[in-house]
């Protein structure tokens, strides 16, 4: 099937391109609505704490706010007073003001605690027109920045949560856009290195372009019916860069191989006329027969891999909140999008560029035509390691269980200022409202109630004396029937102790009326109840999908267990390096990375995912290979050795471009895209060296023939549904073509 697809668009080019092109384009024009519609809010489910915040803000008659910190003022100043309120006094007019709050309106709590600093803070309507909000938002800000011009030495900074939003989607749009420009032309660098020439070098770098930029499309999509985060546009820019230039460079490699294998085989006659001094004739129904076989073999082995990257985000489908079925969606789509462009959109390009590939009379093309997969730096290592298959079997594993010991430290916490850098201005303002002002973020619970205040204070009396509390506000009614009362806690509001406290309020809630405790802490709770729910059934998802993958791949049950069982060990050594970076700040420093107390649960479920599917990705290309050297009738220790020279070089190359990609992502600001940067290229790196060189030779040679055994029943399953696609062996001579006139050189155009 995939070979004859080749033949397709190696045929059709110019149609292939052009509908790639108008993708492209596509994703260019969507890129921007995209990011426009990130949303950072994840309470898109209807937890109890959802429920509650809802309540509160059906009750709620304003929208978002605007604050200004003037510091390095005397707020008593003739000059400092005329200025806060000429600016008040300009902003009320703009559409949507519906308040505007001053020290000299709002009283002293907005003078700073240290007298040196006063705050503005502008009241919006709610439920207003984005549009006119946008307008009214960018309208305010413009003119409170200008509040300081008169005032000598003073700083002014602008915050709060209608600006919050959007300063971190654009850090994040900048984060991506400056990954991809670095990224993309150290790959290419790279891959010139790996091929000896720019033109073969340039294909998984387009590739790779057109996968991300045709993502944006399907993202566009996806905004209409679910919120994105910036998490989502993070994960299917990196995926969408590694797995195509994963993709692109095995189907240029293999296609490489293939025209040595068929020259070779074609004998000396095949190239006796020149266009140019060394530039050979290829005829084009050679090249055509190359990248017939390209598909059947690289072209499956993508396709497999593809499917396996989809079995991985398939997992976060079935959990059942919307932006991590978002993030799934997204996985699924740019996965198919780069196999897709694999398949189609390479071969095309190869007919395009025609003898550019591969040149028949260069010294690399020669040497190409003799390569013993016997011989070789992959093939040496596997048979080192098949000597002592026991020693690196339990040294392989020794290194990986030691580098997992930081997960035992772990802690867990819900996202929070502490991943927004302080380069964001809103994230400064915060941090002074908290040291300056007293103004907490948000109280770390908030108990709704439909009873009056007075009621809702003497329930709330009852756990003044809870160990957790720290301080209980005064009750408050919010709208006639309903109350709230904020509680603060003594240590850190998403810890075990803040979640028990969370347990204690629900289990002896207000008498009289509906409740709900919501807030952060009650949030984060909520949260972790579903991830225990939800993530054994995923797990089950993602480990079921990646069995039959595999099995219908090798028609092995032990090749799928082994593969699975090795990925979980290196997933522990990944998230070890994270914790230790980023809860322990071990390289923190140097790397300019932000330390937090703990990590967030739905990030590591993320990365966990994402690692595992390339984890799989890899072990498909290996064993996709050893699985064809098998077959053709090797011993399975001379496949696994011949699988390894021959994969070995591809692998390394596709993960150090990956380290390019991964590595260029840590250099973000924002602490989400730092961590999903650093948990991918240890992945990766751990991946590509411990388990593909050694622990899988080292199992494999200890397995034997048991390495392709399954029970008789899935034998006939796999003799009837396996996706298996044969190559037969190129014929030796010039009559290994069918069409002689075009081996003489009378039509090798193109």
């Amino acid at each position: 099937m995939f070979g004859r697809l080749s033949r397709f668009c190696f045929r059709h080019r110019l149609l292939v391109v052009a509908v790639w092109v108008l993708a492209i384009v596509g994703g260019v024009f969507a890129s921007g609505p995209v990011f426009d519609s990130l949303d950072q809010d994840r309470n898109d489910v209807k937890f109890e704490s959802v429920t509650g915040s809802d309540v509160l803000e059906e009750a709620e008659t304003e929208g978002g706010s605007v604050i200004a910190v003037i510091d390095r003022v005397d707020p008593n100043a003739a000059a400092t007073k005329s200025a806060v309120e000429q600016a008040a006094a300009d902003v009320r007019d703009e559409p949507g003001v519906i308040g505007v709050d001053t020290p000299y309106s709002a009283g002293p709590a907005l003078i700073s605690q240290d007298k040196r600093a006063v705050l503005v803070i502008v009241h919006f309507e709610k439920d207003l027109e984005s549009d006119v909000e946008d307008e009214s938002v960018e309208a305010v800000s413009k003119r409170l920045d200008r509040m300081d011009d008169g005032l000598s030495g003073a700083k002014l900074e602008l915050g709060g949560d209608q600006l919050l939003g959007r300063e971190i989607n654009e850090a994040v749009e900048s984060d991506l856009a400056t990954a991809e420009l670095i990224s993309l032309p150290l790959t290419l660098v790279f891959m010139v290195i790996v091929f000896g020439g720019f033109i073969a070098a340039g294909l998984p770098v387009i590739g790779a372009i057109a996968s991300v930029a045709t993502a944006m499309v399907t993202l566009w999509g996806f905004s209409k019916f679910v919120g994105l985060g910036s998490d989502t546009v993070t994960v299917v820019t990196l995926l969408g860069l590694g797995l195509s230039i994963d993709y692109g460079l095995l189907v240029v490699s293999r296609y490489r191989e293939e025209l040595a294998t068929l020259v070779a085989a074609a004998g000396p006659g095949l190239a006796s006329k020149k266009v140019r001094v060394g530039k050979p004739i290829l005829p084009l129904a050679l090249r055509e027969e190359a990248i017939g076989r390209t598909g059947a073999t690289a072209g499956r082995t993508v396709a497999f891999s593809a499917l396996t990257v989809m079995a991985a985000f398939a997992g976060l489908v079935v959990v059942q909140m919307p932006f991590m079925q978002a993030i799934g969606a997204a996985g699924i789509s740019i996965a198919l999008v780069t196999m897709l462009t694999a398949v189609t959109l390479i071969p095309a390009m190869l007919r395009l560029i025609g003898r550019r590939i591969t040149p028949a009379g260069s010294r690399r093309f020669r040497k190409a035509r003799h390569v013993d997969p016997e011989r070789g730096v992959f093939a040496a290592v596997a048979r080192a390691v098949q000597r002592r298959p026991v020693v690196v079997l339990i040294g392989s594993l020794l290194v990986l269980l030691v580098a997992a010991i930081p997960v035992f430290s772990a802690k867990i916490s819900s996202p929070g200022i502490g991943e927004i850098p302080t380069s964001i201005e809103s994230r400064r303002v915060l941090d002074t409202l908290d040291s300056r002002f007293g103004r907490q973020e948000a109280p770390a619970l908030t108990v709704v109630a439909r009873m009056d205040a007075a009621a809702l204070d003497q329930w709330a009396a009852g756990f003044a004396d809870d160990p957790e509390v720290r301080r209980i506000g005064e009750a408050e009614q919010v709208r006639p029937g309903t109350s709230l009362v904020r509680i603060d806690t003594k240590g850190d509001a998403s810890g075990p102790a803040a979640r028990e406290l969370v347990e204690r309020l629900r289990a002896d809630r207000p008498d009289g009326g509906e409740s709900w405790v919501t807030g952060q802490s009650a949030y984060f709770y909520d949260e972790l109840q579903l991830y225990k729910r939800d993530l054994p059934l995923a797990a089950g998802v993602i480990a079921l999908a990646m069995f039959v993958l595999l099995f219908l791949m090798t028609g092995s049950v032990i090749v799928p267990i082994k593969a699975l069982l090795m990925n979980l060990v290196s997933m522990g050594a990944t998230f070890g390096a994270m914790i230790a970076a980023f809860q322990w700040g071990w390289g923190a420093n140097p790397l300019d990375l932000l330390v937090n107390p703990g990590l967030d649960p739905g990030v590591l479920i993320v990365i966990f995912v994402f690692a595992f599917g390339l984890s799989m990705d890899y072990e498909t290309f290996l064993l996709a290979r050893v699985k064809e050297e098998y077959d053709s009738g090797k011993s399975n220790d001379a496949a696994v050795r011949a699988g390894l020279q021959r994969t070995g070089g591809i692998i390394t190359s596709a993960a150090i471009a990956m380290v390019i990609v991964f590595s260029c992502f840590v250099l973000g600001d924002i602490g989400t895209v730092e961590q999903i940067g650093v948990g991918l290229v240890v992945a990766v790196l751990v991946d590509a060296t411990i388990v593909r060189c050694l622990l899988v030779p080292a199992t494999m040679t200890l397995l034997g023939r048991a390495n392709w055994w399954a029970p008789r029943p899935l034998k006939k399953v796999y003799d009837r549904f396996g996706l298996k696609e044969t190559v037969s062996a190129p014929p030796v001579g010039p009559e290994s073509t069918r069409e002689p006139a075009v081996l003489s050189g009378a039509s090798a155009r193109d």
